[in-house]
């Protein structure tokens, strides 16, 4: 989601970009404690790209626009990488396109790009095996594996299949229609 220029407050613009700045330095930071942290820097320039283009497809909807969006992916596939990287598309999309603003970027960053160190969270322990038992998942007691993250996502797709198809056929206005029959 972008939020446009002109819709938030200063001082929230400028918390956002607050936030920004620590967690693009908390990120930094970890990029560089590894050992070779220039041999990512491809990939990350790659997919940086990838996330650029793919918000090329957008459908406007005031006062903001709608399009693909690949946080998650980059999380999942560039770790630490992912904050800077979605900050640097987010620059972009809002100089040539307009897709959020300036004043903005702070808290877009924020919105977006925290969504991606939550999935660099979630893969990473889920690789080492460490149990995750926040209750987002479930319940406390019920520990986050590869299933329970596989039958979350299935769903996610399918609330997202219902809310698409329910759009796209207004069904919600059938429905109402045959209430007021009754």
């Amino acid at each position: 989601m972008h939020i446009p220029d002109g819709i938030l407050p200063l001082p929230v613009t400028g918390t956002g970009y607050a936030a920004t700045a620590a967690t693009a330095w908390y990120s930094i930071h970890r990029i560089r404690q590894k050992e070779d942290y220039r041999q990512d820097i491809p990939k990350a320039s790659l997919l940086t790209a990838a996330f650029f283009v793919a918000s090329w497809i957008h459908i406007p909807i005031p006062p903001t626009s709608v399009h693909l969006v690949l946080n998650g992916l980059l999380g999942a596939l560039l770790g630490y990488y992912a904050f800077p990287a979605i900050l640097i598309g987010l620059f972009f999309q809002a100089v040539m396109f307009g897709h959020g603003g300036l004043t903005t970027l702070g808290i877009n960053a924020v919105i977006m790009g925290l969504l991606s160190l939550f999935t660099v969270a979630i893969f990473v322990n889920l690789l080492r095996d460490t149990p995750i038992g926040c209750g987002c998942f479930h319940t406390l007691d019920e520990q986050m594996d590869w299933t329970t993250l596989v039958r979350d996502l299935i769903w996610i797709g399918m609330a997202a299949h219902v809310h698409f198809f329910d759009s796209a056929f207004h069904l919600e206005k059938q429905f109402l229609i045959r209430l007021k029959d009754i």
